[in-house]
């Protein structure tokens, strides 16, 4: 189940080397707490049309609860809600549309200073005429 739903996502995740080497990531986060974050990161899709919130502009993610649970290391649906709770008490992710049991997927922003995706297109690179 898990497979089928990464395979219609981006192949790659795009995280700064400066973010796992952050204090604020690595001591005050649970391990709980980075694997779902990490996990939302890996949601994004630059392709998707639902990864940029039409109201605020903000790229988002969206990821069902029952999804998370489905991960290894998530075994329960309050393992899931206190990792959630614990990266937008400390600023990691905002909730920015909400969904519910009726209402479908909630979707989550990177507020922080690692919430910026990069294309990581490489700049062309103006070639220099040979002089004679």
């Amino acid at each position: 189940m898990i497979e089928q739903n990464r395979a219609k996502t981006w192949p790659y995740l795009i995280i700064e080397n400066k973010m796992l080497r952050d204090k604020e990531f690595y001591q005050e986060l649970s391990a709980k707490a980075q694997l779902l974050f990490i996990y939302l990161r890996s949601a994004y899709d630059p392709y998707n049309s639902d990864s940029l919130n039409k109201a605020t502009g903000k790229i988002q993610v969206k990821m069902s609860y029952s999804f998370i649970s489905k991960i290894n290391g998530f075994h329960s649906y309050e393992t899931v809600r206190r990792a959630f709770q614990e990266l937008i008490d400390k600023g990691w992710i905002e909730v920015t549309e909400r969904g519910g049991k009726f209402g479908g997927k909630n979707a989550y922003s990177f507020p922080n200073q690692y919430g910026m995706f990069k294309n990581g297109k490489k700049k062309k690179s103006a070639r220099r005429k040979k002089s004679v």
